[in-house]
Parts: structure tokens; C-alpha cells; sequence
């Protein structure tokens, strides 16, 4: 990548925080919980400010999805963003919320809020409206990432096998995630929305953001 590319990419409006009105869109949004429950995103930022932690929220891509799987994993691995006393962390996919529970799971059980956004209200709200199955470039991908595109694509259909009733339930296969990060005083310090598949954020990079505000 030469130096004008880099630069480029540092600028991208993939990056930029979330607007006023982007952040007035996103606290009139919905998700669901895991019974179906209306909870609204406002609600999730209020209760991470009244006990004073920022709240980092995921994007996913569909629910049978093995390279987000593989990335909520590493989260999970996360001594700091596994931490309660330190950071809120939400985990919104596109898919039913019957598929909240199996999802959840898959990932190891981490100690976050697992929430369904069906009709991408919330993801629409943030900017989060980019699709394709593009696997971007192997070089920069994150170092979460195992296994061979072969391997992820394979684990992503025996999910789907698995659990037949579900199988359509896990949301649009093109629709990509990112990650946002509100300090504890409800303020948004980082904003990624997802250019293809396997561009998820480092996970170090959101430790750093959840750390240092």
C-alpha cells in the first residue's frame, strides 16, 4: 500500500464517529433481546454512563457467520473487555433473536449483552450500511483471524446444518458489522464500520479505546 493509500485509508469515512444526527438516529433505534423484548440502544448507553464505563458496541455480520464468530472469541479472551467493572459491552447481529442463545454459545458465553437488530435499524442509524462478501486483502486482515477462508466458510455451513431451524434466521449474509466505543461520559471516541468481511478491529485497538477515556 503506498504512502497516499495510507493516508487515504486513516481518513476514511468508515472511521468517522457517528454524526449528531447519526447519534440522535441511533438512540430512537431498537434491538431485541433474546425473548423478543424491544430494548432501546438509548437505554443500553444510559445504564454503561450510570456506572461510569464506556460501552463498546459490535456489529456483526450474519449469526452462522464464522469469521465474526472468531472475532467475539478473541473478545472474549480479553482480560480487559471481559472486564465489567471496566466497560459495557453490547453485541448486535442482524439476524432473529431466536438465534440469540445458540449465537452466544458459539462464542464462549462471554459476559456481554447479545441483542438481534432484524430490520438493521440501529445499523442503519450508525452508518453500518455497507454490503458484499468481498474477503479484502490477506495481508491486513486481523490477527484474530484462523484458519483458511475454506475452513471458516466450512464452519459457517455445519452451523448452519446444526441448527436447521435456524438456518434461515441469521440475517443478510452480505450485511457487515464494525464497532463503536462511547466513553463512560456517553461521548463516541471510536467509530469502525466493516470495508469487507474480515475487517473487524484488532482487538488491542479497542482495548486502547475502552482504556484511555
Amino acid at each position: 500500500m503506498s504512502s497516499t493509500e495510507k493516508r487515504a485509508q486513516a481518513f476514511s469515512p468508515d472511521d468517522a464517529l457517528p454524526s449528531p444526527d447519526q447519534i440522535s438516529a441511533a438512540n430512537e433505534a431498537h434491538v431485541l433481546d433474546n425473548q423478543g423484548n424491544r430494548v432501546s440502544f438509548s437505554s443500553l448507553l444510559e445504564k454503561s454512563q450510570s456506572n461510569k464505563v464506556p460501552l463498546l458496541l459490535v456489529f456483526t455480520r450474519h449469526f452462522h457467520c464464522g469469521m465474526c464468530k472468531q472475532f467475539n472469541q478473541a473478545l472474549a479472551h480479553s482480560s480487559i473487555i471481559t472486564d465489567q467493572s471496566r466497560v459495557s459491552v453490547v453485541v448486535v447481529g442482524p439476524g432473529q433473536a431466536a438465534g440469540l442463545d445458540q449465537y452466544k454459545s458459539q462464542v464462549n458465553n462471554p459476559p456481554f449483552q447479545f441483542y438481534a437488530d432484524p430490520d438493521l435499524k440501529l445499523y442503519n442509524a450508525l452508518g453500518v450500511t455497507r454490503k458484499n462478501l468481498d474477503l479484502g486483502d490477506s495481508n491486513e486482515i486481523g490477527s484474530h483471524h484462523k484458519g483458511s477462508f475454506s475452513q471458516n466458510l466450512l464452519s459457517s455451513v455445519a452451523a448452519m446444518v446444526k441448527s436447521p431451524t435456524l438456518a434461515l434466521k441469521g440475517g443478510d449474509i452480505k450485511q457487515l458489522g464494525g464497532e463503536f466505543v462511547w466513553n463512560a461520559q456517553g461521548e463516541p471516541v471510536l467509530a469502525h464500520r466493516m470495508r469487507h468481511t474480515r475487517d473487524h478491529s484488532e482487538v488491542s485497538t479497542l482495548e486502547k479505546a475502552v482504556t484511555s477515556n
